[in-house]
């Protein structure tokens, strides 16, 4: 039954990635000495075009990142990109509905 009020809405694989992501709930973007960035990481719908600006922004941060004397630089990009990230997904979800 279409739109039944009582049952839960079934999400397709990509809105729960959406979903997963908004929450800070998905997988780590990196495991072991490969990272990944932009749309790999944290794809969002097209509706506020961020897709590119946000590779770059991740680029900047991992480049600043890696260069400095950080500990663990790719769970630190995960930890300081995560804010952002949320943001722009949930702004994007929202234009969408």
């Amino acid at each position: 039954m279409e739109g039944d009020p009582r049952r839960p809405r079934q999400r397709r694989p990509h809105q729960q990635h959406l979903v997963r992501v908004a929450a800070g709930r998905g997988p780590p973007w990196h495991r072991g000495r490969t990272v990944l960035i932009g749309d790999a990481a944290h794809a969002c719908p097209p509706t506020i075009a961020q897709g590119a600006a946000m590779c770059l922004e991740d680029a900047a941060v991992l480049a600043e990142l890696l260069t400095g004397r950080t500990p663990d630089p790719l769970a630190a990009f995960h930890a300081r990109r995560l804010p952002r990230v949320r943001a722009v997904v949930e702004a994007s979800i929202q234009l969408c509905r």
